[in-house]
């Protein structure tokens, strides 16, 4: 940050670096959020719970609502996780055990015949055994 510190021409590039950075992190993370609610609304919730028979209203609503869930969990899985005990390697782990959670959704172009329910399954069985190896790996 010397740069910054030495003219205002450093300290303008210093702060257009800085918000090009949040600006990306924020536009991931608004895709991951968009995408994996709709997703959850159209194979979970429209397909196997509503059986293809939910209103365009009810679909908006649940995504919207999976959205928000989403964000919620989120935000406070990053105030109140350990608090400063948990490092970079142990956050990048843990997104990557759970990125492993497509990898049976992904296994449908090899097999089409399987359906959303094994998907799920898969999913689920993937999730728990992340989230069962971290609390394990941290306690």
């Amino acid at each position: 940050m010397k740069v910054a510190q030495q003219s205002h021409f450093g300290a303008v590039m210093a702060l257009v670096v800085l918000v090009s950075c949040v600006v990306s992190f924020m536009s991931t993370a608004d895709s991951v959020v968009i995408s994996t609610s709709v997703l959850f609304t159209q194979d979970f919730f429209h397909s196997i719970v509503m059986d293809g028979k939910a209103s365009m209203r009810t679909l908006m609503i649940t995504t919207k609502s999976v959205s928000f869930l989403m964000i919620s969990i989120s935000l406070a899985l990053a105030l109140y996780w350990a608090k400063g005990t948990t490092d970079f390697l142990e956050l990048l782990n843990l997104g990557g055990g759970i990125l492993n959670c497509l990898v049976p959704a992904y296994l449908g172009i090899f097999f089409p015949a399987l359906q959303a329910p094994e998907v799920l399954a898969g999913m689920m069985v993937n999730l728990i055994v992340v989230l069962a190896f971290s609390l394990i790996r941290r306690y």
